[in-house]
């Protein structure tokens, strides 16, 4: 049984690592980030607001500073047939803030600004930005979760095109669960974001501009939740999706919606996180839209092996919004292994393989499935605790493209380094 037979037998066909409310489908999936579980974020609010090095009053405030991505990037242009290798960085500052707002609520906000820096590119170097806040509160029957975050980062587009381009994300955010008789729960929530992309004059080898990619998505969802003092919890609901593009040169507007299925545990000998749903997307107002209609989401099981080790096999399936000609979307799967062993709190080594597919879909009959990519990563990292707040991190990966039409055939390698102080990185 090859790897793909495998994870579809044990994950039970396509999951995905985001939670319910990320809804939305990712342009761009990290390599082995799938197999990661999940934060729990009251945890890391309470934490974090503990572990704040200011205090002023009731506010409680972490300083940050740090540097990440530094490393090497193979071929960043994405052309196989001009190749461009360069060292980045990224310097983060930056501040987080906690006012506890009685026993049961958190108020939160952060500012992180950051410079990157590219040693060839120069085009790609300047300033980005991360901000946000959001109201949390945790009651006896009520949990209630409402954010905004705006961030401008330099990200890779999608697994078409691993060029850095400044992708503008703004996003709000409401969830809650309100607990309706023992373990039963009625869960909802929605949100809305808004994508922009400049590729900062840094041409790649497609003809179509990236701002083509620019769009408003909102998504709502809801259900019924049953959950046990083991930590297992399994939901049901069903949840709508709509996409709107900005231009019209390449608008694949579409809307749909379908049933969805989440499973989480966290328990002394496993762990899952699994959001499946069942959409039918079609096209919407001038879009021009292939009917996505199919399992989408994905998820991960983790298994831990003695004290130390943890195994765990995940996967996913969805779309992302392609920028090759004649093509609306690419159906993209994905499934892999991951080992990850801890020697003691301070350090924590972990190894992963992946291999997936993209396949190119039109709405045009003799262009859909013209353009079909096979990828294999393998991965390896490391993570060293200097305290409670300071960390460094080391990172490898190697990935192998390998598509019907030969001039899409490339190989990525990425080295990355990231030291921090001043804890997470991450808003929340």
């Amino acid at each position: 049984m090859n790897l793909r037979q495998l994870a579809a037998t044990v994950v039970s066909g396509w999951v995905i690592a985001a939670s319910a409310a990320q809804a939305q489908f990712p342009q761009y999936i990290n390599p082995g980030s799938l197999a990661l579980q999940q934060p729990d974020v009251k945890e890391t609010l309470v934490k974090s607001m503990g572990d704040a090095l200011w205090r002023f009053g009731a506010v409680r405030v972490q300083p940050l500073l740090g540097i990440r991505n530094l490393g090497y990037v193979s071929n960043i242009s994405g052309d196989p047939s001009h190749r461009i290798d360069d060292y980045t960085a990224t310097g983060v500052i930056g501040l987080k803030a906690y006012v506890p707002m009685g026993p049961k609520v958190i108020l939160a906000a952060h500012v992180i600004p950051e410079y990157v820096l590219w040693q060839k590119t120069k085009g790609l170097n300047g300033w980005q930005y991360r901000y946000g806040g959001g109201l949390f509160g945790y009651f006896n029957r009520l949990t209630l979760e409402a954010k905004y975050t705006g961030e401008d980062q330099q990200q890779y587009v999608s697994n078409e095109l691993e060029s850095p381009a400044n992708i503008t994300k703004g996003l709000g955010e409401v969830n809650f669960g309100v607990r309706v008789s023992g373990p039963i729960s009625v869960f909802g929530g929605g949100q809305a974001t808004n994508w922009k992309y400049d590729d900062n004059g840094f041409k790649s080898f497609f003809p179509t501009q990236l701002d083509n990619l620019d769009r408003d998505e909102t998504s709502l969802h809801g259900g019924l939740k049953y959950t046990r003092n083991n930590g297992f919890a399994l939901g049901l609901g069903y949840q709508t999706n709509t996409t709107n593009f900005k231009h019209t040169l390449r608008d694949r507007s579409n809307q749909g919606g379908g049933p969805m299925l989440t499973v989480h545990h966290v328990g002394d000998r496993w762990d899952a996180d699994i959001d499946a749903a069942y959409l039918k997307l079609t096209q919407h107002d001038t879009g021009t839209f292939r009917e996505f209609k199919s399992l989408s989401g994905g998820g991960h099981l983790g298994l831990k092996v003695g004290g130390r080790t943890t195994v765990a096999i995940y996967g996913s399936q969805g779309l992302f919004y392609t920028l090759a000609a004649n093509s609306e979307y690419a159906d993209e799967t994905r499934e892999g292994l991951s080992a990850q062993i801890l020697l003691g709190w301070r350090t924590q080594f972990r190894a992963y393989i992946e291999q997936g597919q993209a396949k190119y879909r039109s709405s045009v009959a003799s262009l859909d499935d013209r353009r079909l990519d096979d990828f294999n990563t393998f991965g390896v990292e490391g993570q060293f605790k200097f305290g409670e707040t300071a960390t460094l991190r080391l990172g490898y990966n190697h990935t192998v493209y390998n598509s019907n039409l030969d001039q899409f055939d490339r190989t990525i390698n990425n080295i990355q380094v990231s030291l921090n102080f001043g804890g997470l990185l991450r808003a929340w």
